[in-house]
């Protein structure tokens, strides 16, 4: 099965940040494996009705058919599985740890992650961290945490990662976390909280690779992530290979969008009134991977796509489906397929389809 860790429901998020659910959707198709797409309504930053509303309307408008769940449906079982993991381990200890926090609470971000850490809870405001819940900025203090130790033998060298050029970066992070542990409580309220423990939801929902590998003995798993969330993908790699060492996984790491201009016109409801369909967007999100980058600037040139080409490049490819039977591809072949390169050349030959194998295309659409 193919998944992703729980991504944050957002408001008017760019374009960009819908590649992930675009991806896993693909990739199920090309793999012609179960896809799922986790997003996260644990702890206290769960979305609101409305918004979650509208993260399904987006998800559907841009063609989305596999699998979604929220890690909230998960609770109960990653609670039970927390404990059996955590609970009574000569791994765990208590220690102190220098953290920025703000006069609320909400941030406390570890000084030793602080210069990678993803801006979830706070923003970076010159070379202050600025709190989002209160706007101030978190001062250096000592907060007392419990970490999981993972054993230092412990290597995710086993895991298959694409690209793998993402091998050394993956190294140095596992390096890092055997030195630091994993962070399995706060100080602070998190709105997760076990045994009058305010647990850490990081560590929480990293155990959901774990539970999936245990609900699916014989699948493969293969996780999706962009580049920006590769320590936590480290984290959930090898919480479930401490506990699973014959863990068969496969890692995919994409690039991150940039936006040319201004970031406020790539809103995707935006787009919609200007007459962009989901099938072009969906085709521009997967046309901007080269795979040989961290980055990459969104392929907006199929933006200027007359209508008549798209629409029969779509039929192109659901005439392949159904013509002969598809054989699944291997990651090496599905990375290659869902190209920019690849998508470049489907769309040149939609008029002369025989120059052109356009079962390579499944899950662009």
């Amino acid at each position: 099965m193919i998944f992703t860790l729980p991504i944050t429901v957002k408001d008017g998020a760019p374009l960009g940040y819908w590649l992930t659910p675009i991806l896993v959707d693909a990739l199920s198709k090309q793999y012609q494996e179960q896809g799922v797409l986790c997003y996260g309504k644990l702890g206290l930053r769960s979305p609101t009705p409305l918004q979650e509303r509208v993260f399904h309307e987006t998800l559907d408008f841009l063609g989305l058919t596999c699998d979604r769940k929220s890690d909230l449906e998960f609770k109960n079982d990653l609670l039970v599985l927390s404990q059996q993991v955590y609970s009574g381990n000569a791994l765990i200890e208590y220690r102190e740890q220098e953290c920025y926090r703000c006069p609320c609470g909400c941030l406390e971000l570890p000084v030793c992650i602080a210069s990678f850490a993803k801006e979830k809870t706070f923003m970076r405001v010159g070379g202050a961290y600025v709190c989002k819940a209160c706007g101030k900025p978190g001062e250096v203090a000592r907060v007392n945490s419990d970490f999981f130790r993972i054993a230092p033998d412990q290597s995710l060298e086993s895991v298959c990662v694409y690209p793998e050029w993402y091998r050394g970066e993956l190294r140095e992070l596992t390096r890092q976390l055997l030195e630091q542990g994993v962070p399995l409580s706060r100080s602070r309220e998190t709105g997760l909280s076990q045994e009058n423990m305010n647990l850490d939801v990081e560590s929480v929902w990293s155990l959901m690779l774990l539970l999936f590998s245990r609900q699916h003995p014989n699948e493969r798993i293969r996780l999706v992530i962009t580049n920006h969330v590769l320590r936590q993908a480290a984290i959930a790699l090898l919480l479930a290979k401490a506990t699973n060492p014959e863990l068969k996984a496969d890692l995919i790491v994409s690039p991150c969008i940039t936006h040319p201009g201004a970031l406020g016109k790539w809103n995707v409801s935006r787009l919609t009134d200007l007459g962009f369909t989901g099938d072009l967007l969906r085709f521009m999100l997967l046309g901007s991977l080269g795979w040989q980058a961290k980055d990459s600037c969104l392929y907006d040139s199929p933006a200027a796509v007359e209508y008549r080409r798209l629409t029969l490049l779509k039929r192109r490819v659901q005439d392949a489906q159904r013509g002969e039977l598809v054989k699944p591809y291997t990651p090496h072949e599905a990375l290659h397929n869902l190209s920019q390169q690849n998508l470049s050349q489907g769309l040149r030959h939609v008029f002369n389809p025989e120059r052109f194998k356009y079962q390579t295309l499944i899950g662009l659409f």
